[in-house]
């Protein structure tokens, strides 16, 4: 992963209420805003800037993000015909 995509995921997730964010072998580790007592209080950072399936819950709650997308799509496919 890049580091501009990990630059990014990580100040998501400190927005988000993420703590304790720290890098190894290119993924984010770091405590949920939840705790994660399940799994030790540590817990994988989404990867929202490089994999739809996490980006996904992000689409849902934000409309205007998936109309951005929608109408950057159009306009890429616009272009090349």
């Amino acid at each position: 992963m890049q580091q501009q995509q990990l630059d990014a995921n990580r100040r998501l997730a400190e927005l988000m209420g993420w703590t304790n964010i720290f890098q190894v072998s290119g993924a984010l580790l770091g405590t949920p805003p939840d705790g994660a007592a399940q799994s030790r209080g540590q817990a994988r950072v989404p990867d929202w800037n490089g994999d739809w399936r996490d980006c996904g819950p992000l689409l849902e709650r934000d409309g205007i993000t998936r109309d951005a997308i929608v109408a950057n799509e159009i306009a890429r496919l616009e272009v090349a015909q």
